[in-house]
């Protein structure tokens, strides 16, 4: 499901909106009635409402569960106030995952891969990076980041063979490019994320799924391997084993 435009529109104006509240004494509103954090105490109060809409969303999402009309409208309200948070502290690990673990769910890979990673890179440059639960969602967003980058390499592949069975040779031919490069960017990610917790099923679970999608499927089969020996009942690994079977 996509975003409309109203609230992709009011995302692009919250970084505008954060240069004039420096200028007034007056809280500033987004158009959707978001006030603009000025002080942590703002900013915290911003995290903690919205990580009250999105948690049990997150973990049912986790569980294989669907995510409902529901909870859509929940998340797009959570991603404006992670946006507002982003807006008063872009190196913030956090807000950047919550925003991008949001659109992930939504469906808007390319707005998810974009915020996931960023909180991915953010890791060394976070205010509060000494934090375990900063180093870990970050982590985290590396490994997620590498799920929704593989879902817009499907993409270019499903343009690829569009462009080809057209006999769109050119137009083939860049997405065919566009999926390699993506493809590759998934895995390291992925790889990242394994490295520096190796017993996470989740994050050998999308290593995996980019080794399969590039025809690795010998090491793709040993990390969903692992991955089911630590976690049977993962939705996510149990879907990708079946692939290798």
């Amino acid at each position: 499901m996509k975003l409309n435009k109203s609230v992709i529109g009011a995302v692009a104006a919250v970084s505008a909106l954060a240069v004039v509240m420096y200028l007034s004494d007056r809280p500033v509103e987004t158009r959707d009635g978001v006030v603009l954090p000025r002080t942590r105490d703002e900013y915290e109060k911003l995290n903690k409402d919205s990580s009250e809409l999105v948690l049990e969303i997150f973990g049912r999402a986790d569980a294989g569960m669907e995510v409902t009309d529901a909870d859509r409208s929940k998340l797009k309200d959570a991603i404006k106030k992670f946006e507002a948070m982003k807006a008063y502290e872009p190196r913030q690990v956090a807000a950047l995952f919550g925003s991008g673990k949001c659109y992930m769910l939504l469906g808007e890979n390319q707005l998810a891969a974009d915020r996931l990673a960023q909180a991915w890179e953010n890791r060394m440059v976070d205010p509060q990076k000494e934090l375990e639960a900063v180093r870990l969602t970050a982590i985290e967003a590396a490994a997620l980041a590498s799920e929704a980058t593989l879902e817009l390499a499907a993409q270019e592949v499903s343009t690829m063979n569009t462009s080809a069975a057209s006999g769109q040779r050119k137009e083939a031919e860049d997405s065919r490019k566009k999926a390699s490069i993506l493809y590759q960017r998934a895995f390291s990610l992925a790889d990242d994320a394994v490295k520096l917790v190796p017993t996470a099923p989740r994050y050998l679970a999308a290593r995996g799924q980019a080794l399969l999608a590039v025809g690795r499927k010998d090491d793709a089969k040993a990390d969903l391997s692992k991955a089911l020996r630590l976690d049977a009942n993962s939705p996510k690994v149990k879907q990708l084993a079946k692939l290798l079977q």
